[in-house]
C-alpha cells in the first residue's frame, strides 16, 4: 500500500545522491581590493579597536577557503597615525593585523607602492611580522627572488599558484637583488614563470595580481589592458588589478577572466561614491578548474568600515561596470 511504498522510499532516500558535485574537491578563493590601514582608517581603528574595519564583512570574507588581501602598507612598530589629507607616506601599527585576522586572510599580495615608504629596514620588519602572524606572502618580499617567486597552495586537491607584480612603481617601491619591495613587472619573466608552472604541473589554476597605474575611471588604461591580456594569454586563469581605488571593467580572454580593478576594501577614501565601492571576487575552483566567479559589492562607511551593498546598490554599481566591460 501507500504506507509501505512511502516507508520503502524513505529508507532508500539517503542512498540517492543529491548531486554529482563532491564538496571535497571544491575550493572558494576570495580576492579583494585595496587594503591601506592608515590615515583616517587608522584614526578610527585607534578609537574603536584594531579589528574595527572587519566587524561587518570580516566573517563573510573568512568563510572562503582561501582569503586574499592586497595590503599596501607596511606594519611598523612605533607608527604614528597621521590623518592629514596630503599624507602619502603610509604606515600601519602592528596591531592592525587584527583586521586581517578577523577577515580570515590567508594570503597577502605585496604588490603595492607604499611598502617601502618608511625605508628598507622597516619594510623588512613588516615582512617578518606578517610571516610570523601566519600570513603567506607573494608579489613582494625581502629581495627580487622572493618577490617574484610563485606562492603555491593546495586545498581539497586543487593546486593553485599566486603571482604578483607592480608595473607603476615608483622605482623605490620595487624589490632589488638584495633589497625589499614589490616585484617589478617584467612581462617576459612573468609569462615565462606562468609557462614554467604550466609545464611542470605544479599548479592547475594560476592567479596573477598586478599593481598598474591608478585611474579613477571605470575603463582601464590602454597599456593596462595590453599588459593584462598578455598575462592572461600566457596562461593565467585570473588576472586582477589591485591598484584601483574604484571598481573597473572586466574582460574574458579565451575563456579566462581579467578583472581590471576591484576598488577599495579597507581604506579611507570617502570623497566620492566610486572610491567607497569595492568588489570581492569569489572564485570557485572545482577539480582543478576555475568554474565560476561571483562579484560581491562593498560600500565603505565611516572612513574604513565596509558593508555589503543592498541589492539595489549592487545593481547600480555592477550595471555600468558590465556595460564598460569587454565581452567575447
Amino acid at each position: 500500500d501507500n504506507q509501505d511504498a512511502l516507508a520503502h522510499f524513505t529508507k532508500a532516500l539517503p542512498a540517492i545522491p543529491g548531486s554529482n558535485r563532491d564538496p571535497d574537491r571544491l575550493t572558494v578563493v576570495a580576492i579583494t581590493g585595496v587594503t591601506a590601514l592608515t590615515r583616517m582608517t587608522a584614526f578610527q581603528m585607534d578609537k574603536f579597536g584594531d579589528d574595527w574595519p572587519a566587524r561587518v564583512i570580516g566573517p563573510d570574507l573568512a568563510a572562503a577557503d582561501i582569503t586574499h588581501a592586497s595590503n599596501e602598507v607596511s606594519f611598523i612598530p612605533g607608527c604614528q597615525t597621521d590623518t592629514s589629507a596630503g599624507n602619502l607616506l603610509f604606515c600601519s601599527k602592528p596591531g592592525y593585523m587584527d583586521t586581517l585576522t578577523a577577515s580570515g586572510v590567508d594570503i597577502i599580495s605585496l604588490t603595492g607602492n607604499h611598502q617601502n615608504d618608511f625605508g628598507l629596514p622597516d619594510a623588512l620588519t613588516s615582512l617578518q611580522l606578517q610571516a610570523d602572524a601566519g600570513f603567506r606572502l607573494f608579489g613582494g618580499g625581502k629581495n627580487m627572488a622572493e618577490a617574484t617567486a610563485p606562492l603555491f597552495m593546495e586545498h581539497n586537491g586543487n593546486r593553485l599558484a599566486f603571482l604578483g607584480a607592480n608595473s607603476f612603481g615608483p622605482v623605490q617601491a620595487w624589490a632589488t637583488a638584495d633589497g625589499p619591495g614589490a616585484a617589478p613587472l617584467d612581462l617576459d619573466a612573468l609569462t615565462a614563470s606562468i609557462g614554467a608552472i604550466r609545464q611542470s604541473g605544479q599548479a592547475d589554476v594560476i592567479f596573477v595580481d598586478v599593481q598598474s597605474e591608478e585611474r579613477y575611471e571605470i575603463s582601464p588604461l590602454p597599456a593596462q589592458r595590453t599588459d593584462f591580456n598578455a598575462i592572461s594569454q600566457a596562461g593565467a586563469d585570473v588576472v586582477t588589478g589591485v591598484q584601483a581605488h574604484s571598481p573597473q571593467a572586466l574582460e574574458f580572454t579565451d575563456g579566462r577572466l581579467i578583472l581590471f580593478g576591484l576598488g577599495n576594501l579597507y581604506f579611507d577614501q570617502m570623497w566620492s561614491e566610486p572610491t567607497r565601492q569595492g568588489i570581492v571576487a569569489k572564485h570557485t575552483i572545482y577539480n582543478n578548474r576555475h568554474i565560476s566567479t561571483q562579484l560581491l559589492v562593498t560600500i565603505i562607511e565611516e572612513y574604513g568600515q565596509p558593508r555589503w551593498a543592498t541589492p539595489t546598490e549592487r545593481e547600480q554599481i555592477l550595471t555600468p561596470l558590465f556595460r564598460a566591460s569587454y565581452w567575447e
